[in-house]
């Protein structure tokens, strides 16, 4: 499958996503952070919300890009045709985020001990078993996520069905073109971003208190 880090000058929201996660990933080395460590688990959730982040952002501006650009233009279709198609074909990010996710399913058991142990404080024991409820309840809502970008094999992506539209609209005229581009924009639904960035901020500082 097409990288959009082997495209030559790419830059974007994908590009700047891949680079913070490296960094993110770079940092428990440097830091020798283990699985033992809530610590550990913060940074995973840090990758997949950058991974959202990321696959949301190409979306968005691949819209903005279809709306301004005049596919009645050979060079600005041809770029925009491309940039639709390593969104589809490319996984970059889709496999950070099931990464990440494999990761903070590991960390769900670990926490769990943190939680149940015998001598913690009473008040300690209940912040940490709800800190942990609400880390699960967010597991599952990334969970939900990665599969709504579409099945294991052929195309995936943030809004699948309408970027395929866009992409075989390009061959025809382009006022019909620009039109479902400017639909698409305005009925951009981007709830599940919400969710995933607000669920992770507070998860992370609810795990943060709970398990100092």
């Amino acid at each position: 499958m097409a990288s959009v880090l082997g495209v030559v000058g790419a830059v974007g929201p994908i590009v700047e996503a891949v680079a913070r996660i490296n960094n993110l990933i770079n940092e428990l080395k440097v830091q020798k952070l283990t699985v033992e460590d809530s610590e550990y688990y913060r940074t995973w959730l840090d990758v997949a919300a950058t991974a959202v982040k990321g696959l949301e952002g190409e979306y968005e501006q691949i819209l903005h890009q279809s709306f301004s650009s005049d596919i009645a233009d050979s060079k600005q279709k041809t770029e925009l045709a491309n940039r639709i198609n390593r969104y589809l074909t490319g996984e970059d990010l889709r496999t950070k985020l099931a990464e990440a996710i494999g990761f903070l399913e590991t960390g769900q058991e670990t926490l769990r001990k943190d939680a149940e142990g015998r001598l913690l404080f009473p008040e300690t024991r209940r912040d940490r078993k709800e800190a942990l409820t609400q880390y699960i309840q967010h597991l599952n809502a990334l969970r939900g996520y990665l599969g709504s970008l579409g099945a294991y094999t052929g195309e995936s992506a943030v809004a699948l069905k309408e970027l395929r539209e866009l992409n075989q609209a390009l061959s025809g005229p382009p006022e019909a073109f620009r039109a479902l581009a400017e639909s698409l924009q305005k009925t951009r639904n981007k709830s599940n971003l919400f969710l995933i960035t607000t669920q992770t901020a507070r998860t992370i500082s609810r795990l943060r208190a709970a398990f100092r």
